[in-house]
């Protein structure tokens, strides 16, 4: 895990470790508050232990479609997919795609439900969970193959019909 959350500082990313076998932060920790991309802290940090990656969001519009969402139809998979977001797999079957937040002072913030059911939004102040992380059962966090996380600059910008639905403007 260690490699891998190096791997994601050296692409501009901040991270910081969660628990073994779950979603939360450390006890005792400031969770995403904590995240960094230096990798000397890095290493302290994963030093006794393996374990999980969180990803800072702040910067970052990440869509995060539940596995049971009516949402997520083959067309819309392939739209999504067709706006070049990094894209993973979730422990639960579900999956997470991966945006810069959108220029000209448009902010997009953390919201569960407000683009359809089942799709929650991280980003400013919030975090994820990131491959090659591991919940209890050994269901893991896999990047689909083509679209793994790029530098954070290279990230496409959210799209704006993502933005519009959740900063509540019409779409004509």
């Amino acid at each position: 895990m260690l490699s891998a959350a190096i791997q994601y500082a050296d692409l501009g990313y901040r991270v910081f470790p969660l628990q073994s076998g779950h979603k939360m932060p450390l006890p005792g920790s400031h969770g995403c508050l904590d995240a960094t991309s230096d990798a000397e802290a890095l290493s302290e940090r994963w030093a006794n232990a393996d374990w999980n990656i969180g990803l800072s969001t702040d910067g970052l519009v990440v869509v995060d479609v539940e596995a049971s969402s009516t949402w997520m139809t083959d067309d819309q998979l392939r739209k999504l997919l067709a706006t070049g977001a990094a894209c993973q797999v979730t422990a639960n079957g579900g999956r997470h795609f991966f945006f810069r937040q959108p220029g000209g002072g448009t902010e997009v913030r953390n919201s569960a439900g407000k683009l359809a059911p089942k799709v929650d939004v991280r980003a400013t102040g919030g975090y994820v969970v990131v491959a090659p992380s591991v919940l209890s059962g050994d269901r893991r966090y896999m990047w689909v193959e083509g679209c793994e996380l790029p530098p954070v600059d290279q990230l496409p910008e959210a799209p704006a019909w993502i933005v519009d639905a959740l900063v509540g403007r019409v779409v004509p």
